[in-house]
């Protein structure tokens, strides 16, 4: 699977907001602990799955990218484990430079910002990993 929480801006000024994303892949993934910005970056680009659902705040079109949570996991990888991962990888932000990308548990994580958002690194993953939480839980209802 891959989810992607983005915070956009519109081009025509308006206020920003989260747009998140959940793909799920026909075939297996399995990030292990080599992967890092390239890897993710190949299942972002070019192969992110079948868009199974999403969250939108600002239309798509035209929109400027500020920040962004990347999560790539097997499909079969539960809500809780993503979860935890997201934790461990957020007492992990200030120790490397943005774009920050960790494995934790078989799930590949990234985090990146523009330049202007140096410095609220945090807050920016606190806000972008609220968008994931309300997909994850769409996903466990769904299943449930």
């Amino acid at each position: 699977m891959y989810i992607t929480a983005q915070r956009v801006t519109p081009d025509n000024g308006r206020s920003s907001g989260v747009n998140v994303y959940y793909h799920q892949h026909a075939a297996p993934l399995a990030p292990n602990s080599e992967w890092g910005n390239t890897e993710v970056d190949h299942v972002a680009y070019e192969n992110p799955g079948e868009l199974i659902s999403s969250r939108v705040e600002v239309p798509a079109g035209g929109n400027t990218v500020l920040s962004y949570l990347d999560v790539v996991a097997d499909n079969a990888a539960s809500a809780g484990d993503i979860r935890a991962a997201l934790n461990d990888f957020g007492t992990q932000i200030g120790s490397d430079e943005i774009p920050m990308a960790r494995v934790i548990r078989g799930i590949a994580i990234r985090l990146g910002a523009v330049i202007g958002l140096t410095g609220a690194e945090d807050s920016e993953f606190s806000a972008l990993r609220r968008a994931v939480d309300k997909v994850l839980s769409d996903r466990e209802r769904l299943a449930g």
